[in-house]
């Protein structure tokens, strides 16, 4: 009895560990849905559809297109429908440097250190990427 109870109970939390986990992996989320749970994904590895640019002094992902022409700022306050994105990036994306996209990377709701100054971002929330595709690829 001990054993089938310790059996049922290991199986129970693996299943459900495991089901939330490829469930979580399974979301896909707007960049204002980040930044409005902000403290709920912060360090966490997310999976992002949006408008993604990567011109110089323009990295990030927008909610949409229009989005990135309308709202765009070069300072604070920051437009909630935008996360940046690492520059470096661009280097590993084809062309175009703007594109609908599929990003995933970890979510920094700090993304640039104190007291730091950086040309191109769009938000202070961004994204460590980690892979760039097509929506629907």
């Amino acid at each position: 009895m001990r054993h089938t109870t310790l059996l049922v109970t290991t199986s129970w939390l693996l299943t459900t560990v495991l089901g939330v986990t490829a469930y979580a992996q399974d979301i896909v989320l707007t960049p204002s849905e980040l930044n409005a749970h902000a403290d709920r994904y912060d360090g966490k590895t997310v999976r992002v559809r949006g408008w993604l640019s990567l011109y110089f002094e323009d990295y990030g992902l927008w909610d949409s297109k229009k989005a990135h022409d309308t709202e765009r700022t070069s300072a604070p306050p920051w437009p909630p429908s935008c996360v940046s994105v690492d520059s470096y990036v661009a280097g590993k994306v084809k062309k175009p440097a703007s594109q609908s996209a599929l990003v995933d990377g970890i979510f920094r709701k700090q993304f640039l250190p104190p007291n730091t100054i950086s040309n191109g971002v769009c938000n202070n929330t961004g994204l460590q990427v980690t892979r760039v595709r097509k929506p629907n690829a």
